[in-house]
């Protein structure tokens, strides 16, 4: 059963009470009257919904009830009923705009077919007045939160709504007729707008994120939607662009991009002071070690100075005793030479990259410390699985090798271990060249092992260690694109580099 109520409207008291029966099988509710009159009476205090009405009645006939109803009610459906069937009647009834005309005596399903096809139109006009309301909602809905406009084939607003106005600042007076170039800000290119009338001329979808401007040139950005409209015939008739405003999300976005600059700036600089504090400490430690380096042969040129003047004064100076003095010397003075020329090297700025050989390089880095290594009786083994070739800084690995070596040989002292040993080993593995460095100076405690590579955390006393030459290391190596890490067995630590 349907929620519609019917006023049917007949003199006759017994067709009145026969269709009524009838009518309560199609409608909620039937009310009912015997004449105009009556009807309007009626009609004005309730809702009706379809009037069903004969047309000759005292008072007021039918079709005078019609014409006083369709003033204020057009689309209001309406059967007529009649036991007239002259033309004037008929032709004055399709005037008023009525839904169906029915004969006396009145055939069943004729008027059957008529209230169905009434019904159906009810129910039509209450789907479209709900999906108008539904759709009037959703336009209320996407209107608070989008920006929607729309464009003629040339780029000329012919609609814009509320969100729009707000945003922009601009009245609609304004906007409708302009072009969008009212609100283009001077730093989007032309390049944007050329892509996007290429796009949606060839009738595709276009999207973009959108630099624009308000009327008091503050800007704003809009990431924007624009479709071409297009009719039954595949032919463009207008454009609708609708936008959501992300200039809270762009804006955080750019600060954020400017913070991160910012901090990696700060990181950079941060690893240039220690790069140069390293750069301070392995001078130091290449000083110290040319003055082991040269002692000797200092001692020696001494020596043989002091010799010299011994011979002299008991007059057994000759040829030969001068020819030995001056190979002796020359011998330590070339020593000595051979000596600077390593460090020379080893301490040359040098920032390009090139092919060098491991094993080469890492003797290289055991001759500046050769006189170190013996003095404190550390025992180096270097065994060579594979020969391993690296594309890099050559000085700056070298430094990475002495640092760890260093590492271990204060370790050594610090522990006072007896039998003390370094092992390097160079071997390929799984795809994968390895330098495996270690020492049995007893390991590195187990609260530092994991953040050993940080910035200024050091295993030694704080007057002896900086902190930054496993730190600086470890830069050095992830810049050739390696990795070092570090682990402690066989009572002591074992640093890996895997390139």
């Amino acid at each position: 059963m349907n929620k519609y109520r019917a006023l049917f409207v007949e003199d006759d008291a017994d067709i009145q009470h026969y269709l009524m029966e009838i009518l309560k099988d199609y409608f909620f509710d039937v009310l009912s009257a015997s004449n105009g009159v009556e009807a309007l009476e009626i009609f004005n205090n309730n809702k009706i919904d379809v009037l069903i009405t004969d047309i000759s009645m005292p008072k007021m006939n039918g079709l005078e009830l019609i014409t006083n109803l369709k003033v204020n009610n057009p689309n209001l459906p309406v059967i007529v009923m009649s036991a007239y069937s002259d033309t004037e009647y008929f032709t004055k009834a399709i005037s008023l705009g009525i839904d169906g005309y029915i004969l006396k005596p009145i055939d069943m399903m004729q008027l059957d077919c008529l209230l169905n096809k009434v019904i159906e139109r009810l129910n039509d006009h209450d789907a479209n007045i709900k999906n108008s309301k539904l759709l009037n909602e959703y336009k209320d809905t996407i209107d608070i939160s989008t920006i929607i406009s729309k464009t003629d084939l040339n780029g000329k607003i012919t609609y814009v709504n509320d969100a729009f106005i707000q945003l922009t600042g601009y009245s609609k007076d304004e906007l409708i007729g302009s072009y969008h170039k009212i609100v283009r800000h001077p730093d989007t290119s032309d390049a944007v707008f050329k892509d996007m009338w290429t796009t949606i001329l060839n009738k595709k979808i276009w999207k973009g994120l959108v630099k624009n401007k308000k009327k008091n040139n503050d800007l704003y950005w809009v990431d924007i939607t624009i479709k071409p409209i297009l009719d039954e015939y595949n032919n463009i008739v207008e454009f609708i662009a609708i936008r959501t405003d992300v200039t809270v999300e762009v804006e955080y976005k750019l600060k954020l991009e400017q913070t991160v600059a910012q901090k990696v700036e700060l990181l950079r600089q941060k690893d240039k002071i220690l790069e140069h504090q390293s750069k301070l400490a392995a001078m130091g430690d290449m000083i110290d070690a040319i003055a082991h380096q040269w002692k000797q042969p200092i001692n020696v040129i001494k020596l043989n100075t002091d010799m010299l003047g011994y011979d002299y004064k008991d007059g057994i100076l000759d040829d030969r005793v001068l020819e030995t003095f001056q190979n002796s010397v020359y011998f330590q003075i070339n020593h000595m030479v051979e000596t600077l020329e390593e460090f020379r090297s080893f301490l040359r700025p040098n920032k390009s990259t090139k092919e060098f050989t491991v094993v080469d390089t890492i003797n290289s880095a055991l001759l500046l410390i050769k006189d170190e290594l013996i003095k404190n009786n550390i025992d180096i083994k270097l065994e060579v699985l594979d020969d391993i070739i690296i594309d890099g800084i050559e000085n700056e690995f070298i430094h990475v090798v002495l640092n760890i070596i260093n590492n271990s040989k204060d370790a050594f002292i610090e522990k006072n271990i007896q039998e003390k040993e370094i092992k390097i080993i160079l071997k390929k593995e799984q795809n994968k060249r390895i330098i495996m460095i270690c020492d049995n100076a007893g390991g590195i405690p187990s609260e530092l092992i994991n953040k050993i590579f940080e910035a200024h955390i050091t295993t030694k006393d704080m007057a002896t260690g900086t902190g930054i030459g496993l730190y600086m290391s470890k830069q050095i190596i992830e810049k050739i694109g390696a990795k070092i890490k570090v682990e402690n067995k066989n009572n002591g630590a074992c640093f890996t580099i895997s390139i």
